[in-house]
Parts: C-alpha cells; sequence; structure tokens
C-alpha cells in the first residue's frame, strides 16, 4: 500500500490533519474550562471571523496550487521561485489595504460584534496577514505534491 505514491502522500497529509483536529480538540476542551461563559463566547466569535475572512483567501491559495503543479509538471524550480516572488510582489499591496481597512474599521466590528476590547479583532487581522503570505509556500508544497514538507511545514 505505501509503494503507491499517490496513497502515500495522502496517508501523510490526512495523519497530520486528523493530528491538528485532535490537538484543536484538546485546545478548545482546555480553553473552555478556563474562561467564563462570556470570554468563551468572545474567543469564538473572533474564530468565526478568521474563519470567515479566510474564505476569501483560499481562492488565491486554489491558484497557486494549480500553478505550482504545473512548474512541478515540468520540474522548473526556478520558475516557481520567481513565479512566488511574482504572486508575492502583486498582493503586497492587497494585504497591506485589507490591513489600513481592517484597522480603520476596528471600532465598528468590534460594537457590531459586541467585543470588550481589540486585541482579539487585531489578532485576527495580523494573523491573516501572516497566514496569507505563508499559504503561498505551503500550498506551493501542495502542488509539488511535497506532501511531507507541507505536514512538516504546517506542524
Amino acid at each position: 500500500m505505501l509503494r503507491n505514491k499517490f496513497l502515500k502522500n495522502n496517508l501523510v497529509y490526512l495523519s497530520s490533519i486528523s493530528l491538528g483536529g485532535l490537538l484543536g480538540y484538546l485546545f478548545h476542551f482546555t480553553l473552555s474550562h478556563q474562561l467564563s461563559v462570556g470570554q468563551y463566547g468572545e474567543f469564538q466569535t473572533i474564530i468565526s471571523l478568521n474563519m470567515i475572512l479566510g474564505v476569501v483567501f483560499s481562492a488565491v491559495s486554489y491558484f497557486i496550487i494549480k500553478q505550482s503543479a504545473v512548474f512541478a509538471l515540468h520540474n522548473d524550480r526556478d520558475g516557481q521561485a520567481h513565479f512566488l516572488g511574482y504572486v508575492m510582489k502583486k498582493f503586497r499591496y492587497l494585504v497591506l489595504s485589507f490591513s489600513v481597512l481592517f484597522l480603520l474599521f476596528l471600532p465598528v466590528i468590534k460594537n457590531a460584534l459586541h467585543l470588550e476590547d481589540y486585541w482579539g479583532i487585531m489578532a485576527v487581522g495580523f494573523s491573516m496577514a501572516i497566514g496569507f503570505y505563508y499559504s503561498f509556500y505551503s500550498n506551493s508544497l501542495q502542488g509539488w505534491n511535497d506532501f511531507v514538507g507541507l505536514s512538516a511545514a504546517a506542524g
């Protein structure tokens, strides 16, 4: 079974996803016992906001995976490096614009979600900006079918 590269890659990938899900479950279980009901509700609101905004960036992820798979098919590592540099340069202004708009609408978001402070929302914006750039590299590993490297980078 493990001689088939497709099955081996999927086994590694699914194992790392399962481990991540288990650790996430343990994190929420531990956190729910340490926070009050209101604080845990705010925490879940912030996580939901992060997930909703993550949907927007997932379209870019699929584009990078598709292009990286073409570079992998031709074993063109230099082309992949130039492509990542080009994409990062083009999306720099988009991420900067998103960050500025996010900071401008911070009071509106805080009031609409009935949160106590700004730190959680600012953490969401910061994690989105950093995660967006990180996804360029993780998606290129996925396009190259380097699931061991992808799992190591995700862990």
